[in-house]
């Protein structure tokens, strides 16, 4: 066997390999070009970043659900991904969504461009249109990774509109860099507890016929009692019996 069979041999088993790779980490709702993204992720975030769950992905197999998770690297919403097979619709600031060079693969993976200060009527029905149509959505409440005890409101509204429940995420271990290149390629022990699932409920009087509108430009007496909502929302903490319950009330 010359040299020139040999690499075309290797060239076939990388080829094969990789195939595989697409078929097992494929998701129920991936595109072709989302399950080769998720293959990538899958291979950046276990070979560099040593991703590991701790404990069970509460996220369901199928319908709407909102996940929401600290956010203290670049990398966070690569390390959500890799510990599921659904295709998460993360809502992204912006700026880094219009980025020349990467808009392409943001736009292509369906994430949401949000002001920063969150004020964003069209991110928001977005967002619920993605959770209508059985989606699930990735939100970081923080709204940054430079502001640990910032919060802003909007889990509660979507959940209250789409009747999604949300899943809480807590992250730790994941790199905090200035650049998105260098968080991505340096090492590290990265970790993700998930906990159960939570429904938010409104109340009777906002449950009747009539009083639910869609989100549109019109004020609504539900919607300051949503946002309201979402300024106090906390979910209920985990049971001391949960994986990672410890690590979970540290951020909620």
């Amino acid at each position: 066997m010359d040299t020139y069979q040999l690499i075309l041999l290797i060239a076939l088993v990388a080829a094969a390999g990789l195939a595989v790779l697409l078929y097992r980490s494929r998701g129920p709702e991936d595109t072709p070009f989302v399950a080769l993204a998720r293959t990538l992720n899958v291979v950046v975030a276990r070979g560099i970043h040593r991703l590991k769950i701790c404990g069970d992905v509460c996220l369901p197999d199928e319908g709407p659900c909102i996940v929401v998770a600290n956010h203290r690297s670049y990398i966070d919403p690569s390390l959500i991904t890799g510990v599921t097979r659904r295709w998460i619709v993360f809502l992204m600031v912006r700026e880094y969504y219009e980025a020349p060079g990467v808009h392409w693969l943001f736009k292509a993976i369906g994430c949401v461009p949000v002001n920063r200060d969150g004020n964003d009527l069209a991110a928001t029905r977005k967002a619920l249109k993605a959770l209508r149509a059985g989606r699930v959505v990735g939100i970081f409440p923080q709204g940054g990774i430079r502001d640990p005890d910032a919060g802003k409101a909007g889990v509660a509204l979507l959940a209250l509109r789409s009747n999604a429940p949300v899943v809480p995420f807590f992250i730790d271990g994941s790199p905090v860099c200035e650049s998105v290149l260098l968080a991505i390629f340096r090492p590290s022990r990265s970790r993700v507890f998930c906990g159960e699932p939570i429904r938010v409920k409104t109340d009777r009087r906002e449950a009747q016929p009539g009083r639910n509108r869609p989100v549109d430009g019109r004020s609504t007496h539900r919607d300051s009692r949503a946002q309201e909502a979402g300024r106090k929302f906390r979910p209920r903490r985990a049971s001391a019996s949960q994986p990672g319950a410890a690590v979970l009330r540290r951020f909620w």
